[in-house]
């Protein structure tokens, strides 16, 4: 016991109860493999629990068809009648299994051989919680293996053929493996009884997910003659491998007024000579005869 309270604990956090159908919402489904006229059958879903309010409404199934092959504005609509009654059953199981929806039909003996649709709706047309409803075929071979999201101890399972699988998140069992008392991983989930599990022959088994192949649809498409074009061959523009130089000239400075080069000359050695006399006026060269010092001395 002590063991699947811990599976339990675990697959609690890492496989929230969510609605595994929530994008596509979720579907009823008729344990019997192949369906005819004049058949008793009854067709189950599971779905989350709706608002309040959803038990003071009157809830219809109604049964339409057999759908055209090709729908168009030609189609012929197929028939519509109320069939029922609409049971529904709380299971007190959290998330996509907290209500089972289930309506069992019997068919008219005369029923067209194809494919017919059960809805269920409020008196306003409301939906019932995500619920689409069904879609089944009478008097044709099934074109795939059932796959159903009930309870683990749905009592239709039962009635279900071997290879029949019964999924959830995380898990996908066959019907015969549930039958014989094998259950996948955190079972506790998705049981309304839980304490089946009690029993000393229940095994538990490793589950693989399988996931489906999305059916391939071959369509012939006509072959359309594509008209040809001409068109004009391109212009062709030589790239630009040269790129004329660009001098830098040195800035040009203002010249001032211009003065010519002898009249520097001439400044500079009256200049020079003012010098030599001024020096020589101060002091007297030594060496000198007396009359060439007075000879100065007068010119100063």
């Amino acid at each position: 016991m002590l063991r699947r309270m811990l599976i339990l604990m675990a697959l609690g956090i890492l496989l929230p109860l969510s609605l595994p159908a929530a994008a596509g919402g979720s579907w009823m489904e008729s344990p019997h493999e192949r369906i005819e006229a004049g058949d008793e059958t009854i067709f189950v879903g599971y779905v989350q629990m709706p608002r309040d309010g959803w038990e003071d409404l009157e809830w219809v199934a109604t049964l339409s068809g057999p759908m055209p092959e090709v729908v168009n504005q030609h189609s012929v609509l197929p028939e519509v009648m109320v069939v029922g009654p609409v049971t529904l059953d709380p299971t007190g199981i959290g998330g996509y299994l907290g209500l089972r929806v289930s309506v069992a039909v019997t068919l008219p003996d005369d029923m067209e051989a194809g494919v017919y649709s059960l809805d269920v709706r409020g008196p306003g047309g409301e939906f019932l919680s995500d619920l689409i409803g069904a879609m089944f075929a009478v008097g044709l071979e099934p074109e795939s293996e059932k796959w159903l999201e009930w309870a683990l101890d749905e009592p239709l399972i039962a009635e279900l053929p071997d290879h029949a699988m019964v999924a959830g998140p995380g898990f996908a069992i066959s019907a015969a493996d549930l039958r014989a008392g094998r259950y996948p991983m955190g079972a506790e989930m998705f049981l309304r009884d839980p304490s089946i599990l009690d029993q000393s022959d229940v095994e538990f088994v490793p589950s693989d997910i399988v996931f489906l192949d999305p059916p391939v649809i071959e369509s012939e498409v006509p072959a359309t003659e594509v008209p040809e074009v001409e068109v004009e061959a391109p212009v062709v523009i030589d790239p630009i491998t040269e790129f004329p130089s660009l001098a830098l000239q040195p800035l040009q400075q203002e010249d001032g007024p211009s003065v010519p080069r002898a009249m520097w000359w001439l400044l500079s050695v009256s200049a020079l000579v003012g010098i030599l006399l001024i020096v020589a006026r101060r002091r007297p060269v030594e060496g000198l005869p007396e009359e060439t010092e007075r000879e100065l001395s007068s010119v100063g």
